[in-house]
């Protein structure tokens, strides 16, 4: 259970707006949000968008209205979940579901709303194959909205001019993952820094990885997953800041 209370993070916004486009990945974001971002002043936003398809038999038919029921729905036992597992006041949690595309519904709704995290849940796989996941993922970076999360079994940072990569495990990333993410996110240009957990770090990582800057760090044995314990070590204790990775370790005592 994670009661509401105050959380000395202090990159946390006051509204963390969870992405469920993706149903799948949208619990593993709002587990990842509560433990990480959510304080005594955070409210939690649910977006699902939803859209007629322009092929099949869909056109001949208005199934808006079914889609929208099936949207809602699909919030309402999502937030029943999050107030269920984790404490959360359902007063803190609301749902908007919107017909059109993502990227448009971001841009009208949130473009000018400041102290927002943004989150999506992406399954690991979808990265390399699924079409709709990587549009999905272009709109949460083109939206402009900082800092925006893509949560999975690694955990992906977007700031401005930086993108963090916090990896589960190093002997699972293959630098062609790297290249179709700075594909989907905008180009070949694009800055990504590569956090591995130190037990995973290999010797010559610099010819395993040579266009990625590698950062290691040491982490405490606990539930966490992996790369979750790596984004924590990155959090300021004294200050709840968010450190940007370099060229050095973290210990545990950090």
């Amino acid at each position: 259970m994670f009661p509401k209370k105050k959380n000395a993070n202090s990159i946390a916004g006051d509204d963390i707006l969870i992405l469920t486009d993706c149903i799948n990945g949208a619990m593993t974001a709002a587990r990842f949000a509560i433990r990480n971002l959510y304080t005594s002043n955070s409210s939690i936003i649910l977006l699902q968008t939803y859209q007629k398809q322009g092929f099949g038999q869909s056109t001949l038919r208005n199934v808006l209205p079914l889609l929208k029921k099936i949207a809602t729905s699909e919030l309402t036992n999502l937030k029943n979940e999050i107030v269920k597992d984790f404490g959360i006041e359902a007063e803190s949690i609301s749902k908007i579901v919107k017909e059109g595309k993502l990227s448009l519904v971001l841009k009208k709704k949130f473009e000018n709303r400041s102290g927002i995290i943004l989150l999506l849940g992406i399954d690991p796989k979808s990265l390399n194959s699924d079409f709709h996941c990587k549009k999905l993922i272009k709109s949460v970076f083109n939206s402009g909205i900082r800092p925006a999360y893509l949560i999975s079994d690694s955990i992906i940072r977007i700031e401005e001019g930086s993108i963090t990569y916090f990896a589960c495990h190093q002997k699972k990333l293959k630098p062609e993952k790297l290249d179709i993410l700075r594909k989907t996110l905008g180009g070949k240009g694009l800055n990504i820094t590569t956090v591995f957990p130190e037990s995973d770090f290999l010797s010559g990582a610099d010819d395993v990885h040579p266009k990625h800057p590698v950062f290691q760090a040491r982490f405490p044995i606990d539930d966490f997953p992996k790369a979750e314990k790596l984004f924590r070590k990155l959090i300021s204790v004294s200050n709840g800041t968010f450190l940007q990775a370099t060229n050095q370790n973290v210990s545990e005592d950090s």
